[in-house]
């Protein structure tokens, strides 16, 4: 099974959605979300609160602080999703050129 990456901004503590959460354990929170979220089909998308609540275990508390916040929405299907998912990830795989210098130095080889 593929391990799903998550790509994090450095500067994701001055996301507006991020610094609205209440606690450093709400923020923690919103992380976890966010990774639970890119292994899910599709990806940023829950099938209900519960379901995230479950995905995130103890701190899924949290969600209801993350809806307020608008990291999360909820669907009209009932569905909870990241809120801007595509700004936060992208699903296409743009590291080929990373992977192969990568491999490269490995044969060591000189890119």
């Amino acid at each position: 099974m593929r391990t799903p990456w998550l790509r994090v901004d450095a500067r994701i503590g001055e996301d507006p959605q991020i610094a609205k959460l209440p606690s450093d354990s709400a923020r923690w929170a919103g992380i976890l979300c966010l990774g639970k979220a890119k292994a899910e089909r599709p990806h940023g998308r829950f099938k209900s609160q519960a379901h995230l609540e479950a995905a995130i275990g103890r701190y899924g508390r949290h969600v209801p602080q993350m809806i307020v916040a608008g990291l999360l929405q909820i669907d009209s299907d009932s569905s909870i999703s990241v809120r801007s998912w595509k700004e936060w990830q992208s699903d296409l795989d743009l590291s080929t050129h990373r992977v192969a210098k990568l491999r490269a130095l490995r044969r060591g080889e000189t890119a």
